[in-house]
C-alpha cells in the first residue's frame, strides 16, 4: 500500500515537472493541452502559490530602498504573513480579472467557444513568469545592478502579458487585437476596483500598494 502511494507520488511529481518543462519552453504544446482539457486546476495554482511563496521571501529580504525609483522599491518593509496575505487577495483578484477578460472577449467575439476555465488556466499558468521574475531580481539584488533589475521587471511582465495572449490565441478564434483590448481593459478594470475598495476604507494603501505592484 505504502509502495503504491509513493509510486503514485512520484508519478505525480514528474508530470508536474515535465509541464513546468513544457510551460517554459515549449508553450505551444502546453497550449494544446489547455485546449484538449488535459490541464486541471491543480497545476495552475501550484504555479500561483510557488510564485506567491517565492516572491514573499524575496520581499521580505530584499534591502529596503532597492532599487531607486523601481515599480517595488516603495513597497516598506513587511512579513512574510503579509505577502502570504496579498497572495490570497491576489488569487481572488485573479480570478476575477479572468471572468472579465473571458466576459470581453465573448461580448468581443460571440462565436468564441473560449471556456472560462480556459482562461482562468491560463491566467494562473503565466505566473510562471514571475517565478523567473523573482530569480533574475534576486540575482540583480544580489549583485547590486540597478538598471539589470529594473529591465527585468519590464520584460518578464512583458513576457507574462505576451503569454496569456499567445494562449488565449492558441484556444480560441479570437484576433489578437480583440485579445489585447480584453486583456488591457480586464487589467484596467481591476486595478479601478482595487482603487475603489482603496477610496472607501476597505483596503489599506500598503495592500494597495503591494497587489499593484509587487
Amino acid at each position: 500500500m505504502l509502495a503504491t502511494s509513493v509510486e503514485r507520488e512520484t508519478r505525480f511529481i514528474s508530470f508536474n515537472i515535465s509541464l513546468l518543462k513544457e510551460l517554459i519552453f515549449k508553450p505551444s504544446q502546453y497550449f494544446r493541452r489547455v485546449s484538449q482539457g488535459q490541464i486541471s486546476f491543480k497545476f495552475p495554482f501550484f504555479i500561483y502559490a510557488v510564485s506567491v511563496v517565492g516572491g514573499g521571501a524575496f520581499y521580505c529580504w530584499k534591502p529596503q530602498g532597492f532599487p531607486r525609483d523601481s515599480f517595488s522599491s516603495d513597497l516598506g518593509v513587511h512579513s512574510f504573513g503579509f505577502w502570504l496575505g496579498v497572495g490570497v487577495l491576489g488569487f481572488f483578484l485573479t480570478i476575477a480579472v479572468a471572468g472579465l477578460v473571458w466576459i470581453f472577449l465573448r461580448f468581443l467575439e460571440k462565436r468564441s467557444a473560449i471556456t472560462l476555465k480556459n482562461v482562468v488556466l491560463i491566467t494562473f499558468s503565466s505566473h510562471v513568469y514571475y517565478i523567473l521574475l523573482f530569480g533574475f531580481l534576486l540575482a540583480a539584488t544580489v549583485v547590486q545592478a540597478e538598471s539589470f533589475y529594473k529591465i527585468s521587471e519590464i520584460v518578464w511582465s512583458l513576457a507574462s502579458f505576451v503569454f496569456t495572449l499567445a494562449a488565449i490565441r492558441a484556444v480560441s478564434e479570437v484576433s489578437v487585437g480583440k485579445i489585447f483590448l480584453s486583456l488591457f481593459t480586464a487589467s484596467m478594470a481591476g486595478a479601478a476596483i482595487l482603487y475603489a475598495m482603496y477610496l472607501v476604507g476597505i483596503l489599506p494603501a500598503e495592500l494597495l500598494k503591494a497587489l499593484l505592484f509587487s
